[in-house]
């Protein structure tokens, strides 16, 4: 019997970077001006275009049966091998400082740096099975406090430089 609030099952979905995004719209607008010229290459850039916009990775789990599968998604398919869920020690939730970096020709460049934090699964061979990813610590510590229980694990809060576990 299901009790209120209970987890079983969770698909999480990565977001692109906002560089693909646009890099895929400009294909597309380009694909649209070009097709009166060169229809069969307008094609394939605009085919281009969509798997840029549509492609999406992430992970999905099914808690009643243990099992675990990276997924890759175009639109509404999604693809993925279930695997059955490793040994696990604990929950992390941390933050990350992600940098990109874009240099052009000229050497100039361009840094970008994004504070993330992640809910990753460890499992007892050190492995992080990222589940989530968010700017808001509130939302990540909410998630994992409901995952924990179901999955028998501890919770580490590696948010601030002193991390501790969450009781």
């Amino acid at each position: 019997m299901k009790t209120e609030g209970e987890l079983y099952s969770y698909l999480y979905r990565r977001d692109k970077p906002f560089a693909i995004k646009f890099i895929g719209l400009m294909l597309a607008i380009f694909a649209l001006i070009r097709i009166a010229w060169t229809p069969l290459f307008s094609i394939i850039l605009g085919i281009g275009a969509f798997g840029l916009i549509a492609y999406e990775s992430g992970i999905q789990l099914n808690l009643q049966n243990n099992t675990f599968r990276f997924i890759n998604t175009f639109g509404s398919m999604t693809f993925g091998k279930w695997q059955p869920l490793p040994n696990l020690k604990y929950i992390s939730v941390f933050k990350v400082n992600l940098v990109s970096r874009i240099e052009g020709r000229s050497g100039a460049s361009v840094s970008d740096k994004q504070i993330v934090i992640q809910v990753n699964l460890i499992t007892d061979k050190n492995v992080r099975l990222r589940l989530f990813e968010t700017n808001d610590k509130e939302k990540a510590m909410v998630f994992a406090k409901e995952l924990a229980p179901q999955l028998h694990l501890r919770l580490w809060d590696a948010t601030q430089s002193d991390g501790h576990w969450v009781e």
